[in-house]
This record gives structure tokens, C-alpha cells and sequence, in this order.
């Protein structure tokens, strides 16, 4: 859950970002960690082992990614930053026919190689400040969202667990808020997979003729508390 306060056309109230919703979110390309950075959960970890991120290791997923549009007699700006240390941020803004998107993805990739299946607790702890903005009466096409996701992928890409912290429009609402967001995550760890504990924020702005738009994420402070219990092995049903 998220708490915290909600800036709304210079109106000043509280806002409390619940969990759920509909949509989901598309995760991008192949989330690439160096082997010197990947945190290895062997067969000899002892029972409810902790992990906290940033501490005993730093965060080993922080990509960024960004690009831009001005059209032809538009601007346009798209920009991002992730880091180990678990700061964050991405940003667009478009004007006059302009377009711009942003990304970062940051987390932990852990390699389970122990072979036996793990119930994994996932505490996570960060302030998150968004702003989104666009002209008044917008035309059709003049829109600027922010969305930020919780999720733990497979080695497929596949989420296992995806939460949908915030998903904002400039249809919905402009404005700026701080909110202090916490989370408890209960997932399982087959033997032999790799995991990816990601937080993914993407921002997207886009402005019709004479018209501005502008969205922009940012993560302070990111914490990560992960505890590994030994979990029972998977049993078939009777008669299988």
C-alpha cells in the first residue's frame, strides 16, 4: 500500500493508492545482469536466510531506457536513471506535436540453484513522487501517463506476481504527489530458475499542436528484505 498526499490543480488532500486494478504491463526486452552480479541462492543456504538490498548487496537490476519525438515543429524529451544504490527516475515531455517515453526497471535477480523449492517473503519499502501535467482542455491526442509496477518474473519473462502500484492519466487527474509505499510479496521459487524482483516504471507524454504534456517518476530510497524458507515438495494428486 501506498500513502501519502495528492496535489490536484493547487488542492491539497490525502491520497491512499491501493493495490489492484485492472491492466498489466509489458515488460520489455531481456533483463541482462553480468555473472560477477548475480546473487546465487545455492543448495546449502540455511533455513529463512535474509537478504536486504541495499546492504548486503546492492541492487544488480537498474536499466534505463528513453526516446523521443518532436514532429515536425514540436519538442520533445525523454530521460531515465536507475541505480544500484536504489534511486530512480523517468521523465517525459512533449509540446507542439511532440511524443516521449521513458523506463527504468530496478530490482534484484536472484539464481536459484538449490533443488529444493523455496517460499520466498519479499518486503519492499520506497517513496515514490510523480508529477503529470498537460494543457487545459486537452485535445484527443494531447495525453501524459505514468505507471509503476511490482513484479517478479521467471526466466521467461513471465510474472509470477504483478502489482499495480500506480497508473495515472492526464485524463484522470494533474498534479504532483509523495507517497510512502510498502509491500508485502509472498511468492514460491521452483529449483533450477532464475527470478527477477522488479520494480518498472514507464512514463509516456504526448501533445497535440500548440499543446504540452508531461509525466515524470521517481523512486527514493528503495528497500528490499527477502527471507527463504525451505518449501514442501510439490506432490501430484492421487492417482497421477
Amino acid at each position: 500500500m501506498c500513502r501519502g498526499y495528492h496535489l490536484t490543480h493547487g488542492l491539497l488532500g490525502a491520497l491512499v493508492l491501493l493495490l489492484g486494478g485492472c491492466g498489466g504491463a509489458d515488460f520489455g526486452g531481456e533483463i541482462r545482469v553480468p555473472a560477477n552480479q548475480r546473487h546465487v541462492l545455492a543448495a546449502d543456504t540455511p533455513a529463512h536466510d535474509q537478504v536486504l538490498l541495499p546492504g548486503d548487496h546492492t541492487f544488480n537490476i537498474h536499466l534505463k531506457t528513453s526516446s523521443q519525438n518532436p514532429g515536425t515543429d514540436g519538442t520533445a524529451r525523454g530521460d531515465s536513471d536507475a541505480t544500484p544504490e536504489g534511486q530512480a527516475f523517468c521523465l517525459a515531455e512533449a509540446a507542439d506535436g511532440g511524443t516521449a517515453q521513458a523506463e527504468f526497471k530496478l530490482g534484484h535477480r536472484i539464481e536459484h540453484e538449490s533443488k529444493n523449492r523455496q517460499a520466498v517473503a519479499i518486503q519492499v519499502e520506497f517513496e515514490l513522487e510523480q508529477s503529470v501535467e498537460a494543457s487545459r482542455q486537452p485535445a484527443s491526442d494531447t495525453l501524459a501517463t505514468g505507471d509503476l509496477f511490482l513484479a517478479v518474473l521467471d526466466a521467461r519473462k513471465r510474472p509470477i506476481a504483478n502489482v499495480p502500484i500506480n497508473q495515472t492519466t492526464s485524463d484522470d487527474a494533474v498534479g504532483t504527489s509523495l507517497t510512502t509505499c510498502r509491500f508485502n510479496l509472498p511468492v514460491l521459487f521452483e529449483p533450477d530458475q532464475s527470478y527477477n524482483i522488479i520494480l518498472f516504471g514507464k512514463v509516456q507524454a504526448t501533445a497535440a499542436y500548440t499543446q504540452q504534456a508531461a509525466a515524470r517518476l521517481s523512486v527514493h530510497g528503495l528497500k528490499m528484505r527477502l527471507t527463504f524458507t525451505p518449501a514442501p515438495a510439490e506432490t501430484q494428486p492421487s492417482g497421477q
